[in-house]
């Protein structure tokens, strides 16, 4: 009786073991199904390593290297397989390293390990299995190795960057107050420009005014006199006796009249010399008979004698005067007078006549 209770615990040990390994088994399969690409590949590695079915495998086998044999337990058992990374020398009783072949021994079956390393690595579908995973574990030490490296340089490029940002908003609103100078200074040059026009316009003006208060005025030069000599005299007779104005004028035709400077001598013993006279005459159609009248001098004109009468102009015509003047004696221009304050030139002898408003406008003739 004891025999027969002790057969029936041992079979239902054995059918609860069954049980087991068939859950076991069910497991697997699940969570074969449930595997990631890669999660494959590394299963598929390690069984073509290490054999699948572990089912009756004995307690312990015996590995053969030489003629040595140890006992190295299950190596077949799943909880304890052999993957590539697990793989390492096996060695002799003396602990040298054996030159033989790597044996294993399964139900009576001989395994030489080198031969299944070899025709594992040169399998094809184990290369490509393997080849994804090892490529990803280097790109990945690559990746690190590379951004170790870069990152002082990404760090350097950061900082230049900020910096030519720094430059950039720098140099822009350097820009922006060039422009807002550059705007200033071309409203100060209009400005300037219409002060300027202004002035001129003034000056112009003035001039004018200037120029009517002398309209009365007549200047002779190099007239012949001695220092006690009267001028209103000396004029009254260059106008009747020389310029033979009719009827003849009188000192009451006379305002003012008097000389400009000093007396010319030719040496300083002489009594008389030559002088410049300045004569107001009370009526404008006074001045204009002498003035019209002026060219019946050249006649009396000899080495002694070299009388002449022009207008009383401002020092602004006066400088137009001396430009036309020196214009003529190159021949640039073909004749040049005044007449009323108004100063007058021609190019050429058929031409008309230019007036004359600023010296800016026979500046190319000096």
């Amino acid at each position: 009786m004891p025999h027969a209770h002790t057969s029936k615990a041992a079979q239902k040990e054995k059918d609860k073991q069954k049980e087991k390994a068939k859950k076991k088994e069910t497991s697997k399969e699940a969570s074969k199904n449930s595997e990631t690409p890669s999660q494959k590949d590394k299963r598929k590695i390690e069984e073509t390593l290490s054999p699948a079915n572990t089912h009756d495998v004995p307690a312990s086998e015996t590995v053969e290297t030489g003629s040595h044999v140890r006992d190295i337990g299950n190596p077949f058992r799943r909880q304890r397989t052999h993957s590539l990374g697990d793989i390492t020398d096996i060695t002799d009783a003396a602990g040298e390293k054996s030159d033989a072949s790597l044996k294993l021994s399964h139900q009576g079956k001989t395994y030489n390990m080198s031969h299944l390393i070899q025709q594992t690595l040169s399998n094809k579908a184990f290369i490509d299995s393997i080849a994804p995973l090892l490529a990803a574990s280097i790109q990945s030490h690559l990746n690190q190795m590379i951004e170790n490296a870069t990152q002082p340089l990404k760090n350097q490029l950061a900082e230049h960057q900020a910096s030519i940002c720094t430059l950039q908003a720098e140099v822009s609103e350097t820009n922006d107050r060039i422009s807002d100078a550059k705007e200033e200074n071309q409203q100060l040059k209009d400005e300037i420009k219409g002060l300027a026009e202004q002035v001129q316009d003034l000056e112009g003006r003035h001039d004018d005014l200037e120029q009517y208060g002398r309209r009365n005025n007549l200047r002779f030069y190099n007239v012949p006199m001695a220092p006690t000599d009267d001028t209103e005299a000396l004029v009254l007779d260059i106008c009747n006796n020389k310029l033979k104005l009719s009827p003849p004028i009188t000192t009451a035709d006379i305002e003012r009249c008097h000389i400009i400077g000093t007396i010319t001598k030719a040496s300083p013993e002489d009594e008389t010399g030559t002088a410049q006279i300045i004569c107001k005459f009370k009526g404008w159609k006074t001045k204009k008979q002498v003035y019209k009248a002026k060219s019946s001098l050249k006649k009396f004109k000899t080495p002694q004698y070299k009388v002449f009468i022009n207008e009383d102009l401002t020092r602004k015509r006066q400088s137009m005067i001396k430009i036309l003047s020196s214009a003529k004696k190159v021949d640039k221009i073909d004749s040049y007078w005044s007449f009323d304050g108004r100063v007058y030139y021609k190019e050429t002898d058929t031409s008309n006549r230019i007036l004359v408003k600023n010296i800016s406008q026979i500046d190319l003739l000096e």
